[in-house]
């Protein structure tokens, strides 16, 4: 995905850095919103409810993680996820940002180990 970045003090007609990732951060937070909307919920709490084991103990981290996971990686029955039916449902995105959020499916390439120094 190609995404112009100008420079934050000109006019160019380019986004800066800084706004992309404001605008990033608004499309993250409006897809979890959408997620964990009552649509979903049959979807969602039950995963949340295996997670939180029988003690129904679950720490913030594991939460967003089975959140991520849920809006972008889990199949609902018409083979959608949650992140494709949010892009399909939202005529206002542009397509830089329709691109931006469904490369959030994408999962990272695995970090290799730090070589260890003898020092």
């Amino acid at each position: 995905m190609a995404i112009a970045v100008g420079d934050a003090g000109h006019d160019t007609g380019e986004s800066s850095l800084e706004d992309l990732i404001h605008r990033a951060a608004e499309l993250k937070g409006e897809l979890v919103a959408f997620g964990q909307s009552a649509r979903f919920d049959r979807w969602l709490t039950p995963l949340l409810l295996e997670a939180a084991g029988p003690e129904r103990r679950l720490d913030e981290t594991e939460a967003i993680r089975i959140i991520d996971h849920f809006i972008l990686l889990y199949r609902l029955p018409d083979g959608s996820t949650v992140v494709d039916r949010f892009v399909t449902g939202r005529r206002d995105l542009t397509e830089a940002e329709r691109e931006l959020l469904l490369g959030w499916r994408d999962p990272p390439p695995p970090r290799s180990p730090r070589p260890r120094s003898n020092w």
